[in-house]
């Protein structure tokens, strides 16, 4: 068989096409090959993070709203309209669509802080939209003149120093070990 010089060139281009979509195929799969361990490291990590978020939505523990008798000196009349407090009952509180993450865990840890701070006198109120899309938190917490914290913010976020251990991480610690997420971030 022979081949025409019209045949040959575009054979030959042919040829060369061909060749550089290899190398850029080859190129590519080898740029994904190099990135592809990352991408599947953080993949893994991704993961291992869902499978820890799904555990703790399923083992959520369930939190009985105090009665305003129940604690002393809490102003509970400080709760802005359509904020949740240590009276709400979790049943009512409705997760909205939204762009956290875990917002069932994140609302179970907030009503947890909310009763302890409760039962330890203070007032705590969250919502999941304080106007900018963000979940909003108002409470007695608060550092006095001197940069130290007052009794409110201690009981919110303990006085631990060096090591975090939620035992010594106030209510905040203690709700976020109660749902299971010690170890999330």
């Amino acid at each position: 068989m022979s081949l025409g010089t019209g045949s040959l060139r575009r054979g030959i281009a042919l040829g060369i096409a061909v060749t550089g979509l290899v190398v850029v195929v080859g190129g590519a799969v080898y740029a994904g090959l190099g990135g592809g361990a990352v991408f599947a490291e953080r993949q893994d990590e991704s993961d291992r993070l869902a499978q820890t978020l799904e555990t703790a939505k399923a083992n959520l523990p369930s939190v009985a709203p105090v009665v305003p008798t129940d604690v002393d000196g809490v102003d509970f009349s400080r709760t802005p309209a359509g904020w949740y407090d240590a009276r709400t009952d979790p049943a009512s509180i409705v997760i909205p669509q939204t762009t956290f993450p875990t917002p069932e865990i994140w609302s179970t840890q907030q009503q947890l802080t909310a009763v302890c701070m409760a039962k330890q006198g203070f007032w705590y109120a969250w919502t999941f939209n304080a106007g900018d899309g963000l979940g909003g938190i108002q409470s007695d917490a608060a550092f006095g003149a001197d940069g130290r914290p007052n009794a409110a913010k201690v009981a919110l976020d303990g006085d631990w120093v060096g090591t975090y251990r939620w035992q010594d991480a106030g209510c905040q610690g203690a709700s976020v070990h109660q749902t299971g997420m010690d170890d999330a971030h």
